[in-house]
């Protein structure tokens, strides 16, 4: 159920990426290629302008898959996305970073870790939900979108809480090997991740201070 536009840069430069959707939506492929071209010259033609659209086409069985597997994908760039470390990153960098996680299901009450473990993954709940506590009077839920342990990616941590699946549930894992693997690979993106992960990190910092002492903690070399 795919199409494909296959295009040199005189049709991308003039086609809104919200645009190509409806274009390509069309039954008739030719009127699809159609419609790009009188588009491109439209709006100014000033380059050669070469399109191919292809469509895949399958059973309705292999259509299911296809959708079941595509709606999960969606859902792991979705929850990687929540996380300020990838907020906003192009879809081809997801995809790089996804492609280093592992996604780890629980069935309802399994433990993923307790206080004194080592644990050395960034660790984003996929669906499900999973219970999140410091002590016997303290906890709360994460769900979909949630995620626990950015500055793990970067070394093992000792836990100092309880997580466990309060119903059966998915999570998605970046460890510290897979990131590693990740940046050296992709220098350029480790970087970037590396850059965010700080930047995180110093908010956070700050924001303790502040909850801790009500003072910033740019304004203090003791907070160092």
């Amino acid at each position: 159920g795919d199409t494909l536009l296959l295009c040199s840069d005189g049709l991308s430069e003039y086609v809104e990426h919200q645009s190509i959707a409806s274009q390509v939506a069309q039954e008739d492929l030719n009127v699809v290629v159609d419609g790009f071209i009188e588009h491109a010259n439209s709006a100014g033609g000033r380059d050669n302008i070469t399109a191919i659209v292809i469509r895949s086409e399958a059973s309705s069985e292999v259509s299911d898959v296809v959708v079941s597997l595509a709606d999960d994908v969606q859902i792991q760039i979705d929850a990687i996305g929540s996380v300020p470390a990838f907020a906003d990153l192009p879809l081809g960098q997801i995809s790089r970073a996804l492609s280093h996680c592992q996604v780890v299901s629980y069935a309802e009450g399994e433990k993923v870790f307790a206080p004194g473990d080592r644990w050395s993954a960034l660790t984003i709940v996929l669906d499900g939900a999973f219970s999140l506590s410091a002590d016997a009077s303290d906890g709360r839920t994460l769900r979909s979108g949630d995620y626990l342990g950015a500055s793990a990616v970067l070394a093992d941590r000792m836990t100092s809480s309880t997580v466990h699946a309060a119903t059966a549930g998915r999570l998605l894992l970046l460890d510290s090997k897979a990131f590693e693997r990740l940046s050296r690979e992709r220098p350029w993106l480790g970087v970037a991740l590396l850059t965010r992960i700080g930047r995180q990190l110093a908010l956070d910092l700050d924001k303790a201070q502040r909850q801790s002492t009500g003072r910033d903690a740019l304004v203090s070399s003791e907070s160092f």
